[in-house]
């Protein structure tokens, strides 16, 4: 390891190694997000994908689907999905949130309208099942169909905890809407077409 990994941070030294996957997995949104007969769709959805973040969860699917060997096509397909399904929630959660500001730059909602913001995340999420279709997997069909499950209903546990006083901390805890479970399924859906375990023992992928 040069000197220049060691001090970068995790987050590039991953994306430097799945360099090339990434920029099959961006060419693929741009070419999914567009619509032939709603300009609004890839204008609403370029000014959030083209913001500048992360793309942590693509990366997360993409180092999943190589830790278990897979081969074939369709990793890329798997984090368009997920990337897809995120920036749906985020267009949502601006809106119910009333926010003015993601990223540093002015939200969706407040350089169009609500009504835009909130039917283009309804049209990625229809562009996200797909794409899931199109693997060919009715497992990872499942596991991304429960994802997007959990997701809708922490968000309207939120939106009702909020006007509730007597709500506990346990009570967001308890429940796996954003976190633990959702990035398991990131993770799960990039090893959804693996198969494959290593001959000295059963391998990353026999822990789902």
């Amino acid at each position: 390891m040069s000197l220049d990994d060691a001090v970068s941070k995790p987050h590039d030294r991953l994306a430097k190694a799945l360099a090339e996957d990434l920029t099959a997995v961006n060419h693929l949104i741009r070419q999914r997000m567009a619509s032939e007969h709603a300009p609004r769709i890839p204008e609403v959805t370029a000014h959030l994908v083209e913001a500048g973040g992360k793309r942590l969860r693509p990366m997360l699917t993409l180092a999943t689907a190589r830790m278990c060997g897979y081969t074939g096509p369709y990793h890329i397909h798997l984090a368009a999905t997920v990337e897809f399904i995120h920036t749906a929630t985020l267009l949502h959660d601006d809106v119910v949130d009333d926010s003015a500001q993601r990223r540093g730059r002015p939200t969706a909602n407040l350089l169009w309208d609500n009504q835009s913001s909130v039917l283009v995340g309804d049209y990625l999420f229809s562009r996200s099942f797909q794409l899931m279709v199109e693997t060919g997997s009715l497992r990872v069909l499942d596991i991304l169909a429960n994802a997007s499950a959990t997701i809708a209903e922490g968000e309207v546990l939120q939106l009702t905890a909020a006007q509730d006083i007597t709500t506990s901390e346990d009570l967001f805890q308890s429940h796996p809407w954003k976190n633990r479970r959702t990035l398991c399924s990131r993770l799960r859906s990039g090893r959804g077409h693996c198969g494959q375990r290593r001959s000295n023992g059963p391998g990353p992928c026999s822990l789902w």
